[in-house]
């Protein structure tokens, strides 16, 4: 072998070992390391949305808990159907501590409530019945102007919620002046609670 073909062999040796390198070594491993480069993203982008989950549970909790005493609240305010005749006395007794003369508690028919008029349909979710009634009760009342904003403001605290609807007001003998008051309360159905 003479020099010129030993200079060549020094050559296309270390240029094969490269080329048999780069071809079954280098590329498999880049191509590998490119994977588990994109694998890693994905994995960090999955822990950052874990995390911020797991920093938002702990608030989502906290407004579960808020939400569920209110509505505990609310059905402690909510009769029950057999609870019915001890409200309509309990407003006949918050009438008569303000001086007002009461001449009639109409109470109408337990109601489903309608839902809600709205242009656009409603998902499916929002058109689950409530679990309450209503009960219109109509109130036929004798007294002055201040008297009757009592009676309203009254209902606020008032130990069961009710809702006035619209008062209507008829001329009789001043001060004193006849009233009808269109209210609503929201009612449990059966012996609920």
């Amino acid at each position: 072998m003479n020099r010129r073909e030993r200079i060549i062999l020094m050559v296309i040796f270390p240029l094969g070992a490269l080329l048999l390198f780069y071809y079954f070594v280098y590329s498999p491993n880049r191509a590998e390391h490119a994977r588990l480069q994109a694998q890693l993203q994905q994995q960090r982008a999955e822990l950052q949305r874990m995390e911020d989950t797991a920093r938002q549970i702990t608030r989502l909790r906290a407004e579960f808990a808020r939400l569920q005493a209110f509505v505990a609240e609310l059905e402690t305010k909510l009769p029950a159907e057999k609870d019915l005749p001890a409200l309509l006395v309990q407003l006949e007794r918050l009438a008569r501590s303000l001086a007002l003369n009461l001449e009639a508690i109409r109470p109408g028919p337990l109601e489903r409530p309608k839902p809600p008029s709205g242009g656009a349909a409603q998902p499916p979710a929002a058109q689950v019945a409530p679990t309450y009634l209503t009960l219109p009760i109509n109130l036929t009342i004798r007294g002055t102007f201040e008297q009757v904003v009592r009676l309203a403001t009254s209902l606020n605290d008032f130990p069961r919620m009710i809702a006035i609807r619209d008062i209507a007001l008829n001329p009789g003998q001043l001060p004193e002046l006849s009233w009808a008051v269109n209210a609503v309360t929201f009612v449990l159905p059966g012996g609920a609670r």
